[in-house]
């Protein structure tokens, strides 16, 4: 089937075409159409080729399964599907397979040009401002691309053709999970007392908060020698880049124990002193230099800033904001490890807030910073975890 049979792909990318082929069902990971199955054989046994050659793949692990939502389409000129085994597919295919055939400047008997540019955007995010995301201060939700197709037939011996694209998209990612212990989590018999299939109870609550920006970038040429009336010898050339920004945070609600009777189906009553509350995002926040305390810009907003850090390199854009909030005279709390809070290296311009911060923000006694110069310990801390 001629990929521009659908129209125009939003998404850019073979697996979006492919699904709505019938008898073709696509594996979704991440929000996108990545692997195929045909009459229900699972991605494993559904070879993928390009022009008769295996289609590399980026998938981790060990796997037969070709992630086609990396392959641009505005390369390939139709798409082959067999819905059954034959003599020249691999044992692999149980059945059918899949072949993808690039663009041949022999296609057309004219030069012909096809591009779009269009912006891209999901039908609950189409602010053209930008907006708060996890993990970063503002981002816009709708980008820009283009895409375009060339086909030149330069005689009746030679041709090219020139295709390529850029696509970028956000794609809200939220999600909330439940631990059930008694059914799908075991209990204990101690901080979480055994219980029937039938009176399962929660033991934690999470709530990510998350998005996802996917780009990809793709760029094909065939250099095409009809040699014959029925030979065409074709130097075809297919790049292309995908990636994936995960923006994500989450929060977590852990009761960490509960006695007996203290729980049914519909409520959970925790122990005294043993439930936390975590946020969690991506990283060691003492080994980033970029991103790293991410949402920061919302102090221009804030009356009272509660700092719990230990050891961070902040970039010029997330420093700013804490030194902007610090000269406006607003309450500043800091818990435990945030009386060296940062830690930039001799010579950096913001050197001198390693003691500073301490010091001017939160009133850090003097022999504390002295005794941390030594590196003696700090007064009445403990525990070695970032914050």
């Amino acid at each position: 089937m001629a990929t521009d049979e659908f129209g125009t792909v939003a998404e850019g990318h073979v697996g979006e075409f492919l699904k709505f082929l019938p008898g073709v069902t696509m594996d979704y990971a991440g929000g996108n159409a990545r692997e195929i199955s045909i009459n229900g054989a699972p991605a494993d046994n559904v070879p993928v080729t390009l022009d008769g050659f295996s289609l590399a793949t980026a998938i981790s692990g060990i796997s037969r399964a070709s992630a086609v939502d990396m392959v641009s389409i505005n390369g390939i000129s139709r798409v082959e599907v067999s819905f059954s085994p034959t003599p020249d597919t691999s044992g692999a295919a149980l059945a059918g397979s899949v072949n993808m055939i690039p663009r041949s400047a022999f296609e057309r008997s004219r030069p012909v040009f096809n591009g779009s540019v269009y912006g891209m955007m999901r039908d609950h995010r189409k602010e053209l401002h930008a907006t708060p995301v996890p993990r970063e201060d503002r981002r816009s939700k709708v980008y820009p691309g283009f895409d375009f197709s060339w086909v030149v037939p330069v005689n009746k011996r030679f041709g090219f053709t020139l295709s390529a694209g850029r696509t970028r998209q956000f794609a809200g990612q939220d999600q909330v999970t439940n631990t059930w212990r008694g059914a799908g989590t075991a209990t204990n018999g101690t901080t979480f007392p055994h219980t029937t299939p039938d009176q399962p109870y929660l033991s934690t609550f999470a709530v990510r908060g998350g998005g996802k920006e996917t780009t990809r970038h793709s760029l094909s040429a065939t250099l095409d020698f009809k040699i014959a009336r029925y030979d065409t010898l074709s130097l075809s050339m297919q790049a292309s880049r995908f990636e994936e920004d995960f923006l994500s945070q989450t929060l977590t609600f852990n009761v960490g124990g509960v006695l007996p009777g203290n729980f049914t189906p519909f409520s959970t009553r925790g122990t005294t002193a043993l439930g936390d509350l975590v946020v969690r995002g991506d990283g060691d926040p003492e080994k980033k230099t970029e991103n790293v305390l991410p949402g920061v810009s919302v102090l221009a907003e804030a009356d009272v800033a509660i700092f719990f850090a230990r050891f961070l390199q902040l970039p010029d854009r997330e420093w700013q904001p804490i030194e902007d909030y610090l000269k406006s005279g607003k309450t500043v709390i800091g818990l435990r490890t945030a009386s060296h809070a940062f830690k930039y290296p001799k010579g950096h311009p913001r050197y001198n807030w390693n003691d500073d911060f301490g010091r001017r923000a939160l009133g850090t006694p003097t022999s504390c910073i002295k005794r941390a110069r030594l590196r003696s310990a700090w007064c009445r801390n403990t525990g070695h975890t970032p914050s």
